[in-house]
């Protein structure tokens, strides 16, 4: 999950700086440097990540082949499936949290919100110019929180 998250907040522009990202750059490092040097960063998505996280799920869906119960393209999928969770659990769990802290603490700085805010606005922006907030209510997060449980679902029934 640590990797997803730097991999996303790498995506969408989070600078180094932040102390949040200075924490997921050290947690991560060792994991993904062997592969930087022959995985670019294409776009902006950091590639060795993608890899570094899919490779892990792999491993844990490897046990049952060890077991005997022998390679399947089922256990590729399912990694493949998982990931696409994780990726859409870490924007859904951002949104929430923005939600939570709009309603509490309106204006409050902190690294983690700065993180959160970072991750949420690419998925918010385009929402919010079709749906204005109403009488202070920002409800641009509702569509986008049923598009992300809606694709995740959809994913699933074609991956599983």
């Amino acid at each position: 999950m640590v990797i997803m998250i730097r991999f996303l907040a790498h995506a969408v522009g989070v600078p180094y700086s932040n102390q949040v990202m200075e924490l997921l750059y050290t947690l991560t490092r060792s994991w993904s440097a062997p592969l930087r040097s022959v995985l670019p960063v294409v776009g902006g998505f950091d590639l060795s990540l993608l890899c570094v996280a899919y490779g892990l799920l792999m491993l844990k869906y490897s046990f049952p082949m060890i077991a005997g119960l022998g390679f399947s393209t089922f256990w590729l999928a399912m990694a493949l499936a998982e990931l696409f969770s994780m990726v859409i659990d870490i924007f859904f769990f951002s949104l929430i949290i923005s939600i939570i802290v709009s309603f509490l603490a309106p204006g409050l700085y902190h690294p983690v919100l700065q993180v959160v805010k970072s991750l949420t606005e690419p998925l918010l922006a385009p929402v919010k110019r079709f749906l204005p907030p109403i009488n202070g209510f920002d409800l641009s997060p509702i569509p986008v929180i049923l598009f992300l449980k809606a694709s995740e679902m959809i994913v699933h029934s074609v991956l599983l």
